[in-house]
């Protein structure tokens, strides 16, 4: 069986190319539409929930990360060392009709993607995206709003 069947059958979800389903000793629920389209090479992280919506686009090398690690949620770690390897789940929601650029990479910070939302290539997004909202660079930032929706 190759993975694309094993993932059809784990998350009932179309896919169109491999991904990389990532889970650690934390268990959280992956829910995909079917109408996704994948590029190649994509990393969910499935520790904290992740949902995806319908009709989205995640493409080629995308990094979805939802679990941060006990010394790091304030955004630092004093003593990395000494830091603990507990992990926190960090639910993220992405909403309908989002576009994902090649190589963009969603920090564990981020709970929603809003409906129609574009995230550009190679954006490190680390805060949460409105609807409509273009967000690009690293770290990602707002571009620009649609307002076609």
């Amino acid at each position: 069986m190759g993975i694309l069947q094993k993932i059809k059958e784990l998350f009932s979800s179309e896919v169109k190319s491999p991904a990389i389903v990532y889970r650690s000793k934390l268990r959280g629920k992956i829910t995909l539409d079917p109408s996704i389209k994948w590029g190649k090479n994509v990393s969910l992280d499935g520790s904290g929930d992740l949902t995806v919506g319908k009709y989205c686009i995640i493409t080629h090398n995308v990094k979805i990360f939802t679990h941060m690690h006990e010394g790091l949620k304030d955004g630092y770690a004093p003593n990395l060392i000494a830091t603990t390897t507990k992990e926190i789940p960090m639910p993220l929601v992405i909403e309908d009709n989002v576009f994902i650029g090649e190589n963009a990479v969603i920090l564990p910070q981020v709970n929603t993607i809003g409906h129609h939302a574009i995230i550009g290539a190679y954006a490190v997004v680390t805060k949460n995206v409105g609807p409509g909202e273009v967000w690009a660079g690293n770290p990602a930032r707002l571009i620009r709003t649609r307002k076609e929706l």
